[in-house]
């Protein structure tokens, strides 16, 4: 049994790490949502759902782009660091080649005018620019104990996107368009993983590079052989937030879509939150997933993580479900009234996610992608049906019910997969 003394002392690196994270994530978190919500108000819902649309765009393209690498080049890197040159260079070979591909067919679909009402140029520059943060090396970062440094590049790029964004609204607010919002987001993502690139190059050495190149065909098809059921599940996963706000936009518009993505702006600061803190976690599940830790051991770390998590997350979850009313009419303009409905559901939606978090991570570092992929599947499969029943007829409400719901019953999933896994073990 632990002691409190043991357990700060084992895990005191751990936490001045998150500490330096949480506070640069802080920062970043408060001034972006600050950022979100003038640009909802001088944009109304239509412009902000325009933009809530591209970030729907967008995320599925950070998936597509990252190919899975994001949950398991950690593993990977933590399991074979001998590796660290070769797997972190044909990961990013792999990713600029998707990235190309993606772009084409972005350029391609809104030349040839499919959906042009809401595809608007804005859109498209939204997209790009978000998409282009998937060719990061936060997973390099990682697992070389570079998670502060990281940060700093974050908090670069994010300082960057934001005075972009503050210049045009304190000088000439009516300036302010989707436009300039997506010109903002390609020039600081450029500088952002420009900065990573660099540091880069004084980690990896010439036979890295060289290597890579040499058995290029190999090392390209055991990365996609190997990430192609959590690609898969990472789509399916992402579709449980995002696809129900595509299909909120077909059947209500735009308009209606930018009402639910002002209740879901604190979903993205709790969410931002989280991640912070996986970052943080993820090495040391990856550890305790090579085979040398016992159940109880898992056990009681898993414990620990999961309420860390919730308790984290409970000033945005605790605020959301007993006074809503009050943070959208102290935010938003009239118009956005509504979002309160949805504040209320995402309270508890964050309370899932914090739990659900742990879960999916422990099942991706133990290698069970087959599983994970089984859970994400038939969850958002029974998701789907969820959404197309409660969406048509209760719009941006029946949008966050269906992605409490279909949320709720993936974690469930996820968790039974792993009791069984503890349970082999013990």
């Amino acid at each position: 049994m632990y002691s409190l003394t043991n357990i700060i002392n084992k895990y005191n690196h751990k936490a001045k790490i998150l500490l330096s994270l949480v506070l640069v994530n802080f920062f970043i978190a408060g001034i972006g949502f600050m950022t979100q919500i003038k640009i909802a108000n001088i944009l109304g819902k239509d412009g902000f759902g325009l933009i809530a649309f591209a970030v729907a765009l967008s995320t599925y393209s950070r998936v597509f782009v990252r190919l899975g690498t994001d949950k398991t080049l950690v593993r990977d890197l933590i399991h074979f660091p001998e590796k660290f040159g070769e797997l972190v260079i044909s990961s990013l070979v792999l990713r600029y080649a998707v990235m190309l591909i993606f772009i084409f067919c972005l350029l391609s679909w809104k030349l040839l005018g499919v959906n042009s009402e809401n595809f608007t140029w804005g859109v498209v520059l939204i997209v790009i620019g978000n998409s282009l943060v998937s060719l990061d090396l936060q997973a390099a970062f990682d697992s070389s104990n570079n998670m502060v440094r990281h940060a700093f590049y974050k908090l670069i790029y994010k300082s960057i996107y934001f005075m972009l964004i503050w210049v045009v609204i304190l000088f000439d607010p009516r300036k302010l368009s989707i436009i300039s919002v997506g010109l903002s987001a390609i020039i600081s993502a450029v500088v952002y993983v420009s900065a990573q690139y660099y540091w880069l190059l004084g980690e990896c050495v010439l036979d890295d590079i060289q290597r890579v190149f040499h058995d290029f065909s190999d090392i390209i098809r055991g990365s996609i052989k190997g990430n192609v059921l959590v690609l898969i599940a990472a789509i399916g996963s992402t579709s449980i937030g995002y696809f129900n706000q595509l299909v909120l936009s077909y059947y209500y518009g735009i308009s209606e879509l930018g009402v639910y993505a002002a209740a879901w702006i604190l979903v993205t600061a709790a969410n931002l939150l989280l991640m912070q803190i996986m970052r943080v976690a993820g090495p040391a599940i990856a550890r305790l997933t090579r085979g040398y830790s016992g159940a109880e051991e898992q056990k009681r770390f898993l414990s620990l993580y999961v309420s860390f998590l919730i308790i984290a997350s409970s000033p945005l979850w605790l605020a959301a479900i007993t006074v809503p009313d009050i943070i959208i009419q102290f935010l938003f303009k009239p118009e956005f009234a509504s979002a309160a409905n949805m504040l209320r559901v995402f309270g508890v939606y964050i309370i899932i996610l914090s739990v659900g978090i742990v879960a999916s991570q422990y099942l991706i570092n133990a290698r069970m992608e087959k599983s994970y992929f089984k859970c994400v599947t038939l969850g958002w499969s029974i998701g789907l049906v969820i959404s197309f029943i409660l969406i048509p007829k209760y719009g941006a409400l029946g949008t966050a019910l269906a992605v409490l719901f279909t949320h709720s019953i993936t974690i469930l999933f996820y968790w039974a997969t792993v009791g069984m896994k503890r349970r082999e073990q013990a």
